[in-house]
């Protein structure tokens, strides 16, 4: 499996990713990262296949933080989504 350090279709670098993630409204924010936590979870869960525990096990735990993460996001669109015209 290849893993690279860029988007090949995406023209800026890594900070401007984030800085254009970061700007979507928040349920799309909230989309995305549950989108993210699934991803990561099923790479932990193929590499607890293969028997590599601690790989397995960190990408366990950041799959749930970016869940957690999400939950946070939702709450704020649902505080901010009553003004959004």
């Amino acid at each position: 499996m290849k893993h690279p350090t860029t988007i090949e279709a995406y023209p800026h670098d890594l900070q401007q990713l984030a800085q254009e993630l970061g700007d979507l409204r928040y349920d799309a924010l909230e989309e995305f990262l549950q989108q993210l936590s699934q991803k990561i979870a099923a790479d932990g869960a193929k590499d607890a296949a293969r028997g590599r525990t601690q790989l397995a096990s960190a990408l366990a735990q950041a799959a749930q933080t970016l869940e957690q993460s999400s939950k946070h996001i939702a709450k704020a669109w649902r505080i901010s989504a009553p003004y959004l015209k």
